[in-house]
């Protein structure tokens, strides 16, 4: 019912915002991961997260946005996209592609 997107600019980022994830935690609060397209070379490409109201529709009040993780590995290739957050054993694990998605090095990262 919004008239407008929930995350199009993080941090002044030019080329926006894309790949949401939605993570509901064991305790039942909703999150959002995403990534921002950074300028790779440039600006970092980087993965966020922001807890959500209990309706799932909206950023919680009072919270901002947390960068998770950003392009710092040679292996990423100046790219980190598709986030996945799922919680085992009581810790979390983001999973994410890093690369051009066109060549063999592409790849499929993790980070606790």
């Amino acid at each position: 019912t919004s008239a407008g997107p929930l995350v199009c600019d993080v941090q002044g980022d030019p080329n926006g915002s894309i790949d949401p994830q939605p993570f509901v935690d064991d305790d039942g609060t909703p999150w959002l991961i995403w990534k921002s397209e950074g300028v790779p070379g440039s600006q970092p490409t980087r993965l966020w997260s922001q807890r959500l109201d209990p309706s799932g529709t909206a950023f919680a009040a009072g919270t901002a946005p947390v960068a998770l993780l950003e392009t710092t590995s040679p292996w990423e290739h100046d790219v980190i996209e598709n986030p996945a957050l799922v919680r085992w054993n009581g810790a979390l694990h983001l999973f994410y592609s890093a690369g051009d998605w066109q060549s063999a090095s592409y790849a499929i990262g993790y980070a606790t």
